[in-house]
C-alpha cells in the first residue's frame, strides 16, 4: 500500500511554493531591519536638531546621558522643516 504518490509536476509545485515563501519570508525580514534602521537615524537627527535649537539650556552632558538610557524626552515635539 503506497500512501504517498506524488508527480514530477506537484513536486515543482511544492518547489515554487516553498521558494516563494521562502523569498517573501527574507524580503520582510530585511525590511523590518531597515524601518528599523531608519527609525534610529530619525530619532537621532530629532535629538541633534533639538540640541541645535537651544532646547537643553546648557545641560549638554544631561541630555546626552538621558537619550543614551532611552530616559531623554523633550518637553516640546520637535518638527524638521
Amino acid at each position: 500500500m503506497r500512501l504517498f504518490r506524488f508527480s514530477i509536476r506537484d513536486l515543482l509545485w511544492l518547489t515554487l511554493v516553498v521558494a516563494v515563501g521562502l523569498g517573501w519570508f527574507v524580503r520582510e525580514q530585511r525590511l523590518k531591519a531597515e524601518v528599523k534602521r531608519l527609525a534610529h537615524n530619525v530619532e537621532k537627527w530629532r535629538i541633534k536638531s533639538y540640541m541645535v535649537r537651544g532646547g537643553l539650556g546648557g545641560h549638554v552632558s544631561e541630555f546626552l546621558e538621558g537619550a543614551k538610557t532611552g530616559g531623554f524626552h523633550p518637553p516640546v515635539p520637535v518638527q524638521l522643516d
